[in-house]
């Protein structure tokens, strides 16, 4: 009888470090399971991250485009407002040239109505031309 308590108690110490064995394994294989997660979590965080700053960069770029678009606009508007201030000008110069060209001739026409001969330029005055 002693031989077969031994045997049963051999038996038993052998499904314990059996059971032992089988909880160690099962614990390494959570444990493997938890570091495979934990690196897909990561994995997914980073290209979460990517996709952020991809979209990050590309509002950066689109603003940018807008900007550039708006300058040249302004610049397109500031060229036309220069041009337009150019022909004003160069329009009022010509006028006013007309309007000396036009008090010329009318003050040439009233000096002519006024004393037609020349030698009745100088009637008006009491001295000689020159």
């Amino acid at each position: 009888m002693a031989v077969e308590k031994k045997n049963q108690e051999d038996r038993a110490a052998k499904n314990e470090v059996e059971r032992l064995a089988l909880e160690a394994e099962n614990k390494r294989q959570q444990d493997v399971a938890a570091r495979n997660e934990a690196e897909r979590l990561a994995l997914e965080s980073e290209k979460t991250r990517q996709q952020e700053a991809a979209a990050k960069n590309e509002v950066e770029r689109l603003a940018l485009e807008a900007e550039k678009k708006r300058q040249e606009e302004a610049a397109t508007k500031n060229e036309a407002e220069r041009l337009a201030i150019e022909s004003e000008k160069k329009r009022q110069e010509e006028a006013a040239a007309k309007n000396d060209l036009n008090r010329s001739i009318e003050l040439l026409s009233n000096s002519y109505r006024l004393n037609p001969e020349p030698e009745t330029a100088y009637a008006s005055y009491d001295e000689e031309p020159f």
